[in-house]
């Protein structure tokens, strides 16, 4: 029950688009409550858009999410500082893309908590940047994360200080960091389809929270390295996550817009949806996902009917459940360029029933 200008009313029945769920045979339904919670805490509902563009579809999610969290019964005030740190996370390639989704969010914010700006807020949202001018050995000298390198490097004959040989042995984070540096040198070009092992999200989090340490109380080596390797390893932490919705209108753009790396990283990663990378986004998206958690994304209907896209559609039969589709086709979208897009809005759970 949430409160709606003083009337009481069933979460549901103030949803605009609320569908009830079909009627269900028995050995269906004990799947589902199976894989059903009995209750959620919304502090722990992860939902991410990894195309954010204006932000549009993560102001969308504050709304439910805010009604989520009237119907527990959380403080008015508290409700959108919740939200924006907890909950809602996006990724764009572009600079200005983080900008607006990151306004956008704190001006619906503001709406329901005037001293916003008070509060301190960090937002979960990233644009990627290159790692390609980082060199790993000077990065962990200069970082000094355990201190090492003062007490055990040595000088070469130029007295040069060299890095700890020893690090990837002593310290697992010049693993990692080492692995961030090679993964994101084209992370402009590839965004969100780079993937970062789940395993390492404690890491990625304790790292960011030591760098962020260091840009204020680190030495003048310290503060200049960190600031300029946290954006990597915060949107490596948000890749590291797994969220219980993934929600997206991608990118469209077949092979022919395509340079050379972005070909070649498609035909390595995504074989089964290299065509264009709506349907490399849709893919990768259950990659994000919990193993119950759902992917919701409107994109052109060509991976329905085109051979070229084949087992992608097999795959998705044989391993997820389609949940609601709605097959728009034409002018959903209105007329784009001059050509009319043919679109299909979905939700996909990320198991198979």
């Amino acid at each position: 029950v949430v409160t709606i200008d003083g009337v009481e009313k069933r979460l549901k029945e103030v949803l605009e688009y609320y569908i009830e769920p079909a009627e269900q045979e028995h050995s269906v339904k004990e799947q589902l409550a199976e894989i059903t919670p009995k209750s959620i805490d919304p502090i722990s509902i992860k939902v991410i858009d990894p195309a954010s563009g204006s932000g549009h579809i993560l102001v969308e999610a504050y709304d439910l999410l805010k009604l989520i969290y009237q119907s527990q019964g959380h403080r008015e005030r508290d409700i959108p500082k919740l939200i924006l740190e907890n909950n809602i996370f996006g990724l764009d390639i572009d600079d200005r893309a983080e900008q607006l989704t990151g306004f956008a969010l704190i001006m619906k914010a503001r709406q329901d908590d005037r001293r916003i700006f008070e509060r301190g807020i960090h937002l979960n949202i990233c644009a990627f940047q290159n790692s390609d001018d980082l060199d790993l050995d000077q990065l962990w000298q200069a970082l000094n994360l355990n201190s090492a390198w003062q007490a055990g490097s040595h000088i070469d004959m130029f007295g040069h200080t060299q890095a700890d040989l020893g690090a990837e042995a002593t310290d697992s984070r010049y693993a990692l960091i080492q692995e961030l540096v090679v993964k994101f040198k084209d992370a402009k070009a590839f965004g969100s389809l780079i993937s970062v092992d789940h395993s390492h999200e404690t890491t990625l989090f304790d790292l960011k929270n030591v760098l962020k340490d260091l840009v204020i109380n680190g030495d003048s080596l310290q503060k200049a390295s960190a600031e300029k390797f946290l954006p990597i390893v915060e949107q490596a932490w948000i890749l590291s996550q797994r969220y219980d919705a993934v929600i997206a209108n991608p990118p469209y753009m077949g092979g022919g817009g395509m340079n050379a790396n972005l070909k070649a990283f498609a035909k390595k990663y995504f074989p089964d949806s290299k065509s264009d990378l709506f349907a490399m986004f849709m893919e990768h998206s259950f990659n994000l996902l919990k193993p119950n958690g759902f992917n919701a994304q409107v994109n052109m209907q060509s991976w329905m009917f085109l051979s070229s896209y084949e087992k992608l559609r097999e795959k998705l039969l044989e391993s997820k459940t389609i949940m609601t589709m709605a097959h728009l086709g034409a002018r959903a979208f209105g007329q784009i360029s001059g050509e009319v897009v043919q679109t299909t809005t979905f939700v996909i759970q990320n198991n198979y029933i």
